[in-house]
């Protein structure tokens, strides 16, 4: 049965040709037929497609002879080719179209004949041109695809790696390329190595190629990679013939994090300062996390702070009340980093017993000695504030300027004389007056053992600055025996153990000036053997400690 389609296209024909005859008949010329010859083509190896027209002379024309100068003209999907050259031998001719491309599949083709003085124009119905592919020399090839890791995290390196396998006996020079495809994008292609490796106690060669990346973002991407084949050995990717492309779907997850979370000083005073930090770091892969933090207790939120560049996020309060505060720090992630979160105990003690005063600041060192500070306070100390040099600042005679020519190094607290030891990073000059400034006004001042802040004024009242002059009068006594050194006598080395003196015996002006440098040498011990303030004085060789 024909298909209506077929059947209108039949009687369109029919009638277009008859009406040819009619028109040919009345200008005296032979009337022609054209028609498609081939409606099942293949495409050669090198890919091109020919198509035949057929031109003849109606059957009862009296015409004879050749035509001179006339072509056939196909149209192909309605697209008009380059007329082709075809001339009539005793009244018929046929007329071959080549393609250099046409697609696999159905196309819509007509042939017009030119006809001329003798011969009349004719043009062909409607024709269904089917194209098949013929198969090219060479072996069908799949193509196999992994990767390195497919289940990986997002700025991660991933190596792909993709191949076919080949005979044994390979020994082409071409080896062709290898083309990766991510997500319909087609990267450079890449040129194949060869290899041999023993599978199952056979060996195999194995074309193959590799791409690494570490741009893929978060999510599944699909892969694809197409061998570029070798002309009459192997079939490419491309080919319909039984190759095969290498497909795969990678996945790039988002970077593990892991959240840490501390709160100092812990514990910490009723009307104190609390720094709490959350450092959130990748773990498993490389990474640097973004985003924002929010610390909370219990489904109080107390802030929110965004990660800086080393992945920190950091607020202080002081508006925790006495007892124990169970704080949380919860990453929310983002569009690289997984969510974490943190827990930690903070304590906070309330605040009792008398604010400390300072008794008296002493001075060791002079000329190019070290300079070493001892504050004794009449009382014990909280050691986390006591031991912050940030609560220590000299203030000189040029004012601060001046005074920052000489920090003040670190700051070490001994809880069973009351004392802090100051060290600065240079001598102080002895004929300048500097003043020693300890922080008592800022909650993370200097306090008492059970949080009292400062009295510095010693006026009774909790939450003052001290000020004490640093002078010719602040310099330490120096006993005139080292028996009776603010030491330990063993911590002190005698003169006979010190490589640069000679032994002698322990008395006179020589040997007294050894033991006071041996003070100032052993500076970062004093307040731990100190019993109590020792008030400056001349020494009978009339020397300064």
């Amino acid at each position: 049965m024909i298909s209506p389609d077929l059947a209108n296209i039949s009687r369109t024909g029919q009638a277009d040709f008859a009406a040819a005859t009619q028109d040919a008949q009345a200008a005296d010329l032979a009337p022609t037929q054209t028609n498609i010859l081939d409606t099942q083509v293949g495409t050669a190896w090198d890919g091109a497609v020919w198509i035949r027209a057929d031109v003849r002379v109606v059957k009862g024309s009296t015409a004879s002879g050749d035509s001179t100068g006339t072509t056939v003209t196909f149209t192909i999907d309605g697209v008009a080719q380059p007329p082709v050259p075809m001339n009539l031998r005793d009244g018929q001719g046929q007329a071959v179209l080549i393609m250099a491309s046409l697609s696999p599949g159905e196309h819509v083709a007509t042939a017009a004949f030119s006809g001329d003085d003798f011969f009349a124009p004719s043009s062909s119905p409607q024709s269904h041109v089917t194209v098949t592919p013929i198969r090219p020399p060479g072996i069908p090839t799949i193509t196999v695809l992994g990767s390195s890791d497919q289940l990986s995290y997002v700025g991660q390196a991933v190596t792909f790696r993709a191949g076919v396998n080949v005979p044994i006996d390979w020994a082409a020079t071409d080896l062709g390329t290898m083309t990766f495809v991510i997500d319909g994008v087609a990267l450079p292609p890449v040129a194949n190595t060869l290899e041999m490796f023993l599978l199952r106690g056979t060996y195999v060669g194995y074309l193959g190629a590799e791409l690494t990346v570490s741009t893929l973002a978060v999510g599944d991407h699909h892969v694809v990679a197409l061998f570029s084949g070798i002309p009459g050995k192997l079939l490419g990717s491309a080919d319909d013939f039984g190759s095969e492309p290498g497909e795969m779907t990678q996945t790039v997850r988002k970077i593990l994090t892991r959240t840490t979370l501390t709160a100092a000083p812990n514990p910490s005073f009723a009307d104190g300062r609390i720094t709490v930090t959350a450092v959130v770091s990748p773990f498993g892969a490389p990474g640097t996390p973004g985003g924002m933090v929010t610390f909370r207790e219990g489904t109080t939120t107390l802030a929110t702070v965004p990660l800086d560049a080393d992945g920190r996020a950091v607020f202080t309060t002081a508006s925790l009340g006495v007892g124990t505060h169970v704080l949380t720090a919860v990453y929310q992630g983002d569009a690289n980093s997984s969510p974490s979160q943190a827990t930690t105990t903070q304590t906070v003690d309330a605040i009792s017993g008398p604010a400390p005063t300072v008794v008296s600041l002493q001075r060791f060192g002079v000329h190019r000695q070290p300079t070493v500070l001892v504050l004794t306070f009449d009382g014990p100390l909280d050691p986390l504030t006591a031991g912050d040099a940030r609560n220590y600042r000299l203030a000189g005679p040029g004012g601060r300027r001046f005074a920052l020519r000489f920090p003040l190094q670190s700051a070490v607290y001994n809880p069973g004389s009351h004392t802090v030891t100051l060290f600065t990073t240079r001598p102080l000059p002895l004929g300048r007056t500097f003043h020693l400034i300890v922080v008592g006004t800022d909650p993370d001042g200097v306090r008492g053992l059970h949080g009292r802040l400062l009295d510095g004024k010693g006026d009774g009242q909790p939450g003052s600055d001290y000020r004490g002059a640093i002078t010719r009068a602040s310099l330490a006594r120096i006993p005139a025996h080292p028996s009776r050194l603010p030491i330990h006598p063993h911590r002190i080395p005698t003169v006979v153990h010190h490589p640069r003196l000679t032994a002698r015996p322990a008395r006179g002006p020589a040997p007294f000036r050894h033991h006071a440098q041996k003070i100032v040498q052993a500076t970062p011990v004093i307040h731990e053997r100190a019993t109590g303030p020792v008030r400056a004085s001349r020494n009978h060789h009339g020397l300064h400690d």
